[in-house]
């Protein structure tokens, strides 16, 4: 694994960033789950039921511990499996490799290392930043922001209810996508990433946890596990703090904003001020001489121990945020589009 160190001066982070895995989209649809009148919950439940893989992959999926308790806990876990199939399928037995459409996840939108990346690149890196589905671009290469148009269409016009069933699944998890930072954007540098840094995947912070920057972010909203405990009731219980205080607060001014173009400005915008910050960039300047990284073997980089401790604690802070305001707009939509 490549390294360079740099020692920083401390500094103050600025406010804004986050990310999440199948935890993080669980609370975004419970939290969206709780503020639903109990007629679209019941509406948003019944689309389900048409789905392709219902049984296999929602329903056999339960613990006994689900299954067996009473119907709200297992609406609550339903509900919440749709945030995650999208990912649940990456990695599902005898599930079609062209449906997974990995590349739905995410758009990289282009940060520059130096103001002479940007000129190298003009403003046009090797990146798909298509914003509608119609077009030269195929299916399973289309962005997150394609796909969304795609599937938020198909809620709002088709009535075939096998295709609302997969739509909605893909709807809950975009958008829950979109407001992780490292999914709206990527860093490009010549040499270093001139194809772009994956969204976070080629750099690894060190005093950071996780193999790169891309999977702290997944993983920094994650509850703690306690032994013995099931892993769902300890999501049941985290996501409650989401719906009063500041949280609330945050949530409730997000959903007055619905626009998806919105949320990939705001991720884009939260990457470069608490990811690719200052200290960061400048151990990249200094390591422009090193070969181009790989997914297996990230460029490591080093920043100060008091910087990499702020870091982190502003890294989860604004990661809440971020899952409140989703799943405040989550169900701000589904309301709209579930009203008729």
């Amino acid at each position: 694994m490549k390294r360079i160190i740099l020692n920083t001066l401390f500094f103050i982070l600025p406010l804004s960033s986050f990310a999440w895995g199948e935890e993080g989209h669980r609370m975004i649809a419970l939290i969206a789950y709780d503020l639903l009148t109990p007629e679209t919950k019941q509406k948003v439940l019944q689309d389900l039921k048409h789905h392709e893989f219902y049984q296999t992959h929602f329903v056999n999926l339960m613990t006994t511990s689900i299954s067996s308790t009473d119907q709200e806990k297992k609406n609550k876990w339903l509900f919440s499996h749709i945030a995650q199939w999208p990912d649940y399928i990456k990695h599902a037995p005898g599930f079609p490799n062209n449906r997974k459409f990995k590349d739905w996840h995410y758009i990289n939108e282009p940060l520059y290392l130096t103001p002479a990346d940007e000129t190298y690149f003009n403003n046009r890196p090797p990146t798909n930043l298509t914003r509608y589905s119609e077009g030269m671009i195929v299916k399973d290469k289309w962005n997150v922001s394609q796909a969304y148009e795609y599937n938020l269409h198909i809620l709002e016009t088709d009535t075939t209810k096998k295709h609302r069933a997969e739509a909605l699944c893909w709807l809950f998890h975009l958008l829950g996508d979109i407001h992780q930072p490292l999914h709206s954007a990527a860093l490009f540098s010549n040499p270093l990433f001139k194809t772009g840094d994956a969204g976070g995947n080629l750099i690894k912070v060190e005093r950071v946890p996780k193999e790169n920057m891309h999977s702290y972010w997944d993983n920094v909203v994650e509850p703690r596990h306690e032994s013995g405990t099931n892993r769902f009731d300890e999501i049941l219980v985290a996501y409650g703090v989401y719906l009063s205080g500041s949280y609330e607060e945050a949530g409730k001014e997000a959903a007055t904003h619905l626009a998806f173009e919105t949320w990939i400005g705001e991720s884009r915008n939260l990457a470069l001020s608490s990811i690719y910050i200052q200290p960061v960039r400048t151990a990249l300047i200094a390591a422009h001489e090193q070969p181009p990284p790989i997914f297996d073997a990230p460029l490591t980089v080093s920043i100060g121990i008091a910087e990499a401790d702020a870091f982190k604690a502003h890294a989860e802070e604004v990661a809440h945020i971020r899952i409140a305001e989703a799943g405040f707009r989550l169900a701000k939509l589904l309301e709209m589009l579930y009203a008729n």
